[in-house]
């Protein structure tokens, strides 16, 4: 499922669940500036 770059915060819930995500989430927080 892709990182909805509007929702998400930074909260790195996900990556903790799933450290794997942390790829995407990093790709969308930068975005993000967070």
């Amino acid at each position: 499922m892709p990182v909805d770059e509007d929702a998400c915060i930074g909260c790195m819930e996900c990556v903790t669940a799933c450290p794997e995500a942390a790829i995407a989430v990093q790709a969308a927080g930068t975005s993000r500036g967070g």
